[in-house]
């Protein structure tokens, strides 16, 4: 429960794919693995986005549909939330669920606290 919770707030505050590099390179997850994930979900979400933007982001009656620009924004964004969440769930899978829970907690207050190591 405690670790999911850190995983939300962690998958929140992922702002780049690089960070999440970064995370995972960390918490020991092999980068290959890690690369393959990142890009299937990448194309799966790309290939049905359509259909994901009319369940996720419903046109709101009376309002404008939104431009490309911010449907790209939030598609990307969706994608990295998606991708953060999947590698965090398999780090856990790998290592299981108490694996270096430490190292975690101590990642979510760097990320916290503005700190760069």
């Amino acid at each position: 429960m405690i670790l999911t919770n850190m995983f939300l707030i962690i998958k929140d505050n992922i702002d780049s794919i690089e960070t999440l590099f970064k995370l995972m390179r960390r918490l020991k997850m092999p980068m290959d693995r890690v690369e393959y994930v990142c890009k299937e979900i990448n194309d799966s979400v790309i290939k049905n986005w359509s259909k994901i933007s009319s369940v996720e982001y419903p046109l709101e009656p009376g309002k404008l549909r939104p431009n490309r620009r911010e449907l790209k924004k939030k598609m990307h964004e969706y994608i990295l939330k998606l991708q953060a969440w999947n590698l965090l769930n398999a780090w856990r899978n790998t290592f299981g669920t108490e694996a270096q829970s430490d190292e975690i907690l101590r990642i979510l207050k760097l990320m916290n606290s503005n700190q760069f190591e």
